[in-house]
């Protein structure tokens, strides 16, 4: 896995899963950031989509 130090989005939450769901072109799943040290995970709004970003550290 290769990640940049800048904000990538891996997930999109899905409120009819109640879930978050992989974006598109995704390189790294939401459950391997889970617990990593080397990788800092956020949540953010864009036009009223919840987003997961990560970057690494």
């Amino acid at each position: 896995m290769n990640l940049t130090k800048t904000w990538t989005t891996i997930a999109i939450f899905s409120a009819s899963e109640g879930r978050y769901i992989p974006a598109p072109g995704a390189k790294i799943t939401e459950v391997q950031t889970m617990g990593n040290p080397s990788i800092q995970r956020r949540t953010v709004s864009v036009s009223g989509r919840k987003l997961l970003q990560v970057k690494a550290r």
